[in-house]
């Protein structure tokens, strides 16, 4: 997409969890919906972490998005980026979505094995 002549690209992320285990008196359940955010949050600023490097310290499209900017935009790629994406790449914004669903929460439960320690 181009919004006020800056490209501009949405990165959607679609993730499925699974909690194998869960030894805390935490009832996943009840909370799913929050975990579900918190995590995907986190999943975003990574991305957004990396993007960032990529574009301001390596300068370098290494996922391709000048390509799918020029599929959906060939007339204006030619006309203005094509020639110089090494130099716009670094100004163009990028937008991570991340959704995040936890399909299972496996064994739920204090594990029976763990011994509390005063002061943990």
């Amino acid at each position: 997409m181009l919004v006020q002549n800056v490209p501009q690209f949405v990165i959607d992320v679609h993730a499925k969890l699974n909690v194998s285990e869960n030894t805390s008196d935490l009832n996943l359940a009840e909370h799913i919906d929050t975990f579900n955010t918190i995590f995907a949050q986190m999943i975003e600023k990574r991305i957004q972490l990396v993007c960032d490097k990529v574009q301001k310290e390596l300068k370098s499209d290494i996922f391709g998005l000048g390509q799918a900017f020029y599929r959906e935009y060939p007339a204006v790629w030619n006309q203005q980026y094509a020639s110089q994406w090494n130099e716009k790449f670094p100004e163009a914004k990028i937008v991570i979505k991340a959704k995040v669903t936890i399909t299972q929460t496996g064994l739920v439960g204090k594990d029976q094995n763990w011994k509390e320690h005063p002061g943990t």
